[in-house]
């Protein structure tokens, strides 16, 4: 065992001397990249409502989404829209009518679409996911109204108002009129919807007030600086 110190002492030395010399061939910053990795793997990214407005846009750009960019907007008292864009198509579904969005509301209903909403069409009502129903996302207001209160998140565009969907098989299903049928597909299909938050802040249904009882609201909290 005596022996056998000095030499575990010598590779130790050793690799050090790879590791963290110049000359090396093991530069001395691969250890930091390699905890970086790591550290990167290991943390969440930051929820849709906190990306920026470029790193919005790269993702939306490669998510399949059916849209143009357009120029961002502001409204008197203090609504804006940042990385702005007008969706057309959203998981391949077609809309009532294209809108306006931040990209990360246009990012959040691609990624509802696609994991939540069409799977359940075709899982709950056995067809494919025609046409999503809205009375749009932007309007420069305040939440219910309310003089003096919070800027709505319609206010920014990061939420949208949806009414219903229509099916590929002609049938359509609506939120005013097949919600208070929770045992009928109609209605199992809506509550399978909108009790997956997924990557939204804010989900309302007609359980949740009056000012609901004919649509779902899917937003995302308000900017920061808003």
């Amino acid at each position: 065992m005596r022996h056998r110190r000095p030499l575990a002492i010598l590779l130790l030395a050793l690799a050090f001397v790879l590791i963290a010399g110049d000359g090396g061939w093991w530069h001395r910053d691969w250890w930091r990249g390699a905890v970086r990795r790591q550290i990167d793997a290991l943390t969440p990214p930051p929820p849709l409502a906190d990306m920026s407005g470029p790193a919005c846009l790269q993702a939306l750009a490669a998510s399949g989404a059916g849209y143009t960019r357009i120029a961002d907007f502001t409204q008197e008292p203090g609504c804006a829209v940042s990385a702005a864009v007008r969706v057309q198509t959203l998981g391949g579904v077609g809309l009532s009518a294209p809108f306006a969005a931040a990209c990360p509301l246009a990012l959040a209903l691609q990624r509802h679409v696609s994991e939540t909403v069409a799977p359940a069409a075709e899982r709950t009502l056995g067809s494919q996911l025609a046409r999503i129903d809205h009375v749009g996302s932007f309007a420069c207001r305040r939440v219910r109204g309310r003089p003096g209160g919070p800027l709505s998140q319609h206010a920014f565009a990061r939420a949208l108002d949806v009414t219903g969907f229509a099916l590929a098989d002609g049938r359509t299903v609506s939120v005013k009129a097949d919600w208070g049928d929770p045992g009928s597909p109609e209605g199992h299909f809506l509550r399978a919807i909108s009790a997956r938050r997924g990557p939204f802040s804010t989900v309302i249904t007609p359980d949740d007030n009056a000012l609901h009882h004919d649509h779902f609201h899917f937003g995302l909290r308000r900017p920061a600086a808003g």
